[in-house]
């Protein structure tokens, strides 16, 4: 689930029409996106998932797990937090103030890919 919509933003960027030209703006990069650690009701560490989606030459390149060369994170606190905020059930800015996502490192690079993710939910729904 959380690799199918890592994968749908690179597809949109590089399909769709309104996500062409938000990829334009996107500087080349490698982005990290992962589903934090958890734990279950045992104590034992339940391990999250990890994509990367690389920007190069305003297409856009999923990879299952990660690179080593990412530039920028986004880190969600839980799958279901991930897919409300594709979804546009949860709002970016309430989610990084809840600390249900944390970003860092090369932030404009992660402002445009948010741009990306707005568009998501229409192919999604």
């Amino acid at each position: 689930q959380f690799h199918a919509m890592v994968a749908a933003i690179a597809q949109i960027a590089n399909v769709d029409e309104i996500g062409k030209v938000t990829a334009i703006r996107l500087h080349d990069g490698d982005i990290g996106m992962s589903i934090a650690d958890s734990i279950d009701a045992n104590g034992n560490v339940i391990p999250g998932e990890k994509a990367t989606i690389r920007a190069k030459g305003h297409k856009l390149t999923y990879f299952a797990g990660s690179t080593g060369k990412e530039l920028a994170f986004m880190t969600f606190d839980s799958l279901e937090n991930a897919g409300k905020l594709i979804s546009g059930e949860l709002n970016a800015m309430s989610a990084l103030s809840s600390g249900k996502l944390v970003m860092k490192g090369f932030i404009p690079l992660l402002d445009d890919l948010n741009k990306l993710l707005n568009i998501v939910p229409i192919y999604l729904a």
